[in-house]
């Protein structure tokens, strides 16, 4: 795990830091990674004491599809929120921290199905393809997905 926690972090690194250290006096505020991970999987453990080039460190939120909100307009300064009803039920909380609760993610990583018998998260997955939000996967493949003869 330890090989996968340096991996992940060097992603992001490379993903998201850009720019020069800030000084303790003026540092800029976490990066917000969202996981949209339900099933057991601890992404906040696993992002612990990771930063960015920058020197950002990284706050993680993990949610399932059913447990989050996504608003998304052109009008407001804020662009993106995500509303957090609950986190996953394996992810660590950090000290403080209380839901339900909302973020403006920099980044989001899909590690579960948008589209289930049960759930049908193809409009959240609009909201955040509407905002331009960065990924790992490409969100536009993620929501092909859901349409199985796109993908055969």
């Amino acid at each position: 795990q330890a090989w996968l926690k340096e991996r992940s972090c060097a992603m992001f690194r490379a993903i998201l830091g850009r720019g020069s250290v800030p000084s303790p006096a003026n540092a800029a505020p976490p990066a917000t990674l969202l996981v949209i991970q339900a099933d057991n999987y601890d992404w906040p453990m696993l992002f612990r004491g990771c930063t960015l080039r920058d020197g950002r460190s990284i706050r993680v939120v993990q949610a399932g599809w059913s447990d989050i909100h996504v608003h998304v307009d052109t009008y407001s300064s804020s662009g993106l929120c995500v509303e957090v009803a609950r986190p996953a039920r394996t992810a660590t909380l950090q000290e403080g921290e209380r839901y339900p609760r909302t973020v403006q993610p920099d980044f989001v990583l899909v590690r579960n199905e948008v589209k289930t018998p049960d759930f049908d998260g193809r409009g959240l997955l609009n909201g955040l393809l509407f905002a331009d939000l960065p990924a790992v996967n490409s969100l536009t493949s993620i929501l092909l997905f859901c349409e199985r003869p796109a993908v055969q």
